[in-house]
């Protein structure tokens, strides 16, 4: 099982014999333990929410980050708006139709250089 948690991404032991001797301490079974760096949550949680019909909240992004959407992203943002692939309403950034079926190419615009 691949898993995202409190900032680490990893995965579980592929090995039978590690699950058997790990006697259900889930600790040791995390394996490729990848710790994120602020820059790499931002871009998750712009990934993993513009999946969601309802896209991502500009006021929850500001209290987990510190940070404004448009500080960190405005060139993106402005860009996908103006190409229809994106929306604004209220607090929510989300996709549009026109932005669901190309959402690959929208997701790489948020990954910080």
């Amino acid at each position: 099982a691949h898993s995202y948690i409190r900032g680490q991404r990893f995965h579980n032991t592929y090995s039978v014999a590690d699950y058997i001797g790990a006697k259900g301490n889930v600790i040791k079974l995390r394996e490729d333990i990848e710790i994120l760096t602020n820059e790499e949550k931002m871009e998750e949680f712009m990934f993993m929410g513009l999946r969601m019909n309802e896209g991502i909240s500009i006021i929850e992004f500001r209290k987990r980050f510190n940070s404004e959407v448009m500080d960190i992203f405005k060139d993106s943002v402005e860009y996908l708006v103006n190409q229809k692939l994106l929306y604004i309403n209220n607090d929510r950034l989300a996709l549009t139709d026109k932005g669901i079926d190309v959402s690959n190419f929208v997701f790489e615009k948020f990954i910080i250089n």
